[in-house]
This record gives C-alpha cells, structure tokens and sequence, in this order.
C-alpha cells in the first residue's frame, strides 16, 4: 500500500515515521519533495492509526514522483550533451547554406 506521512520532519530536523517500522518501507518507493515536510512511499506492512499518516493511492504516488523528475535541475552532462546537439545543429545549417547557394 501507498502511503502518505505528513510532517515528516521535528522541529530539531530528525524524521519522525510516526511509529512505523522503517524496515517495511520498499526501498526505491521513498519520495521526499524538496521544501516539503511530507513524504510518500511504498508501506509493506500494517499502518498505524495516525492522523499525520494518509492512505494513497499508485497513481497519487507515480504522479509525484513523475513530478519531481521533471523538476530536478539538468546534470552537468546533460546541458553538455544539449549544448553539443545545438552546435551539431548549426553546423548542419550552415553546411546547407553553403552548399545551398552554391
């Protein structure tokens, strides 16, 4: 089951799991949005009763995480790569003007 743990973090920035065995959590399924005090994950075992835990659902949990993949900022070897693709390009217009008006 998906689940939701809100106010994740104390005051003092240690992670509060409100008493959930942390062993159960499916690794991989963990989702901590930056500037948030929440996350999502995977739960493989009984929830407890709490009111900063929330069931959700595959598709809740998939739409974040898809969400924080768009956000995260290029690597270094990803803006090379789209740097390198743009000069490719202008290469290719100028060998057809080039070869065009000749």
């Amino acid at each position: 089951m998906f689940i939701k743990i809100n106010n994740l973090l104390t005051m003092d920035g240690n992670a509060d799991y409100k008493g959930l065995d942390i062993q159960k959590i499916v690794p991989g399924s963990q989702l901590y949005p930056v500037g948030e005090n929440y996350c999502m994950v995977e739960y493989d075992g009984e929830v407890l009763e709490h009111q900063d835990i929330l069931k959700v659902s595959k598709s809740e949990h998939d739409a974040l995480k898809v969400s924080m993949q768009s956000n995260q900022p290029k690597s270094e070897v990803d803006l090379l790569k789209e740097e390198n693709q743009a000069l490719n390009n202008a290469v290719v217009e100028l060998y057809e003007i080039v070869l065009g008006g000749m």
